[in-house]
């Protein structure tokens, strides 16, 4: 049975593969959000579901606990709705979160993005089922640049 930091590395890098893939695939574009002052990691944002024919995404995110509370998640939802609306000329970027994930819903509407509805047990959690609250950004609205 491998070691606990073994698995964790091994699953890390099963995920930045991944990711690079997606890249290249031209089907997702992901990000680590550092300190630009001591590099430490700080959390991850990335576009997935990317369809270039209708110029759609969804925007997707994590932070670290000590990244939480500063705006950090904001600004990387803003500067990443901006790049994709002004350099890859998105139509819509489409974000969710549980409806039992407050901050989230607080980042979303801090950043730009409109409360569309509600997806009904539209995600598995390690806990059950949640309901998905579903934001979106469209081309030339408020941060969408």
């Amino acid at each position: 049975m491998a070691r606990p930091a073994r698995r964790f590395r091994r699953g890390a890098a099963d995920w930045i593969e991944r990711w690079q893939s997606e890249w290249h695939k031209e089907s997702g574009a992901h990000w680590a959000v550092v300190d630009s002052y001591s590099n430490l990691l700080l959390g991850r944002i990335g576009l997935k579901s990317i369809d270039l024919y209708d110029g759609t995404a969804e925007l997707v995110y994590w932070m670290t606990a000590s990244a939480r509370g500063h705006g950090v998640c904001s600004n990387s939802v803003i500067a990443v709705a901006r790049w994709a609306f002004s350099e890859m000329t998105f139509n819509r970027i489409e974000l969710e979160h549980s409806v039992d994930n407050a901050v989230s819903c607080r980042v979303a509407g801090r950043a730009g993005f409109q409360l569309e509805g509600t997806r009904r047990r539209s995600a598995r959690h390690a806990d059950g089922w949640h309901d998905m609250h579903v934001h979106s950004m469209i081309r030339g609205e408020s941060n969408a640049g």
